[in-house]
């Protein structure tokens, strides 16, 4: 076996058994043909097809800022519980001196998580949305004049470093769901242990690293759960992309930095069917006063965008607009 095979079945066994949950969401969403949905108003939804771009803003920008609080909270606590005591006895029974190593990396960056993570959320959106979309999630997020933006999933399928932007699931629970995955993981890992045993040690403290990093931003209040998210996650301090542009913008009052992900084809670096006409499966029109205006508005756009047939991309719900 070669150098490079060697890499990837490393590669393979680490995710079997950090990324377990992870894992099967993916696969549970490749099963079942689902695809990604971004809520938003016409307003954004026209700005990211003009622009061919996503904006990713910090993670304390967010609509609830208590989310990285829960889940910081919630890995801090798992963390000392039995089954984060077991985690870290049997990694330390393979790997003396790791523990301390690990918990010194992840508190180091613990202001850096806080402060200079980007994000911007999806949805995933089934087969039986189609028409419809999700009501929750336009009284969230449609406002008067909602648009969901259906995503094709291949950007997200692309196994690659070189964009430094990575797609996750949220998990929606408390301490006790992170303990659980913490106890699963330590079960991997006794289930494995000769092959860990080849395993060098700094790729299992990067590993832990990157698992508690995602656990704190990807862990959400239960009662959210119907949103089923998924977040894109960009952090330049820990590796910068070379296609993810920063810039200021004033934002409800606020000047910030936003992180700008071009929706271009570039799989040099990690940006595979991003293009809109390749990313956009179909674009719902929410509740709204005017959907036969906005029809026709996002028809011009996304002409303009390069999408051949544009009106067969586009649908109107037909929900009527309520105040909600």
């Amino acid at each position: 076996m070669g150098a490079e095979e060697e890499e990837a079945e490393m590669v393979r066994l680490l995710n079997s058994i950090f990324l377990t949950d992870a894992v099967q969401r993916r696969d549970e969403v490749i099963e079942n043909n689902v695809r990604f949905a971004h809520y938003t108003s016409a307003e954004v939804a026209m700005s990211i097809i003009q622009n061919k771009a996503v904006w990713m803003r910090n993670a304390i920008t967010m609509n609830d800022f208590s989310e990285i609080h829960h889940g910081k909270k919630c890995v801090f606590d798992a963390w000392k519980a039995p089954g984060g005591e077991k985690l870290k006895a049997v990694l330390e029974g393979l790997y003396p001196g790791i523990i301390t190593d690990i918990e010194t990396l992840f508190t180091s960056w613990q202001r850096d998580l806080e402060n200079n993570t980007f994000l911007t959320s999806l949805s995933e959106h089934w087969p039986d949305e189609d028409n419809l979309g999700r009501l929750s999630m336009w009284r969230a997020y449609g406002g008067r004049n909602g648009v969901a933006l259906v995503l094709n999933r291949t950007p997200f399928e692309t196994e690659t470093d070189n964009l430094h932007a990575y797609s996750a699931p949220v998990f929606y629970g408390d301490t006790e769901m992170v303990e659980q995955q913490f106890d699963r993981t330590a079960d991997g890992i006794i289930a494995k242990r000769d092959a860990f045993e080849l395993v060098p040690a700094e790729a299992i403290r990067d590993m832990m690293f990157m698992v508690l990093r995602f656990t704190v931003l990807c862990t959400k209040h239960p009662a959210f759960s119907e949103e089923r998210e998924w977040r894109v996650i960009y952090s330049p301090n820990v590796a910068r992309s070379p296609v993810v542009i920063p810039f200021v913008q004033t934002v409800r009052g606020v000047p910030q930095v936003i992180q700008k992900l071009p929706l271009v084809n570039d799989i040099e670096h990690g940006l595979n069917g991003a293009a809109i006409p390749d990313l956009l499966y179909r674009l719902i029109i929410g509740p709204t006063e005017d959907p036969f205006v906005t029809f026709d508005a996002f028809a011009v756009l996304l002409a303009e965008a390069g999408v051949e047939n544009p009106a067969e991309r586009i649908w109107p719900s037909g929900i009527p607009l309520r105040q909600w």
